[in-house]
């Protein structure tokens, strides 16, 4: 038996038609890629002034019943720094400088302390200022991204139930209280459970806007398990007879499983008020 030439020219030649097939559409997707990384909106600070129509639009301070003991409703001038890392470095972003921070009221008395890290991002507390303790009842973060013709965004939501004490307020340096919230994330299926420690520090003394303010300095160290795996500490100083945070520092680190592979996501900032006195 011969070999035939002919026969093994076309089968190579249709190898050679499919690799080059292939390397063009790998060209095609990187490019087109590159380009929607190339063109997406950047992320700008927010300012106060954005912070304060966003908050009279949604009927925030108009509808915020009056409390006796939480902070004042408005937006409080602030300033921070830090990142958010998505796991693809394209596309991580800064915090600030200017970041603004909002306090609304529900109707259960309870607040949200909302954190506008940038245009894109955004966390939040909802805190209830108690006669015996400071508790945390949601926490929940927002981010995005916007391509040409294609947004992105998602919302990661924790409930407290009973709502996860941050410090009583005779707590003593070194006391800690423990708490448990479950949280979903939009596009993601399954629950993550978010088990926290919060320990008090002590009292201490911030300066803002060139005023020495005394406050009480509580850590919380949160084991995140289920369908996002990961930990994440909270250093909040608090006003004592509100439970207002002047300053806030967090780093997030959270894992996710998805068909693509493994995600590493990163929230490291920090905030500190620039004024005790909201804007409406």
């Amino acid at each position: 038996m011969t070999d035939d030439p002919t026969s093994d020219g076309t089968s190579n030649h249709r190898v050679r038609r499919v690799v080059v097939g292939v390397v063009l559409v790998l060209v095609a997707v990187i490019g087109t890629a590159a380009v929607l990384v190339s063109q997406r909106e950047e992320p700008t600070a927010r300012s106060t002034d954005e912070a304060v129509a966003d908050l009279r639009e949604q009927g925030g301070v108009a509808t915020a019943p009056p409390a006796a003991s939480g902070p004042a409703t408005g937006v409080y001038a602030g300033t921070g720094e830090g990142n958010e890392y998505v796991g693809f470095s394209p596309l991580d972003e800064p915090f600030g400088p200017s970041i603004p921070v909002s306090v609304s009221y529900g109707d259960d008395g309870c607040w949200t302390y909302r954190v506008d890290l940038n245009s894109h991002h955004s966390r939040g507390w909802t805190l209830c200022t108690g006669p015996d303790d400071l508790a945390q009842s949601v926490g929940d973060s927002v981010t995005s991204r916007v391509f040409p013709g294609i947004d992105f965004e998602n919302t990661s939501t924790f409930v407290c139930d009973p709502p996860a004490v941050l410090v009583r307020w005779d707590a003593a340096p070194g006391d800690s209280a423990q708490g448990s919230c479950v949280g979903t994330a939009t596009g993601l299926e399954g629950e993550t459970t978010y088990d926290a420690v919060a320990t008090f520090v002590g009292p201490e003394v911030v300066t803002v806007d060139g005023d020495e303010v005394d406050v009480l300095h509580v850590r919380r160290d949160v084991a995140l398990v289920g369908a996002q795996t990961g930990t994440e500490v909270v250093d909040f100083w608090v006003l004592p007879d509100s439970g207002l945070p002047v300053q806030v520092a967090f780093d997030t680190q959270v894992a996710t499983e998805t068909p693509f592979g493994r995600i590493d996501y990163r929230d490291v900032g920090s905030v500190t008020l620039d004024a005790l006195v909201a804007q409406r």
